[in-house]
């Protein structure tokens, strides 16, 4: 028994030595990351990045040690405009699991 914890314990000690020497070297600052997606990129005047998924409104449950509600998103996109310095998000959900909380479940809503 002690002869498979010393071989375990020897194991991921070596794998630890291992990884530890790569990360250091694959560490770039962050200007020179910056500058390699400005070269890959040109000169961009906006960005624009879209998903869906669940989100969950923080901190705020119905009842003390209740779930936080949870919130399905159909879609999200923001768009950012350098040139311009403005930001535009739209974004449609519904109010997730009506059981959990005091008021009904909701059809979609669509904010932009």
């Amino acid at each position: 028994m002690f002869h498979n914890a010393l071989f375990t314990r020897l194991t991921l000690s070596v794998a630890a030595l291992a990884i530890v020497p790569g990360t250091a070297v694959a560490q770039d600052s962050a200007a020179a990351v910056l500058k390699r997606a400005s070269a890959a990129m040109g000169e961009p005047r906006s960005i624009r990045y879209a998903g869906d998924g669940t989100g969950w409104t923080f901190g705020q449950a119905w009842k003390p040690g209740m779930p936080w509600p949870k919130f399905d998103i159909q879609s999200m996109a923001r768009t950012i405009n350098f040139a311009s310095g403005s930001m535009r998000e739209e974004i449609a959900f519904s109010r997730g699991a009506a059981a959990a909380t005091r008021f009904p479940a909701s059809s979609a809503t669509r904010s932009s």
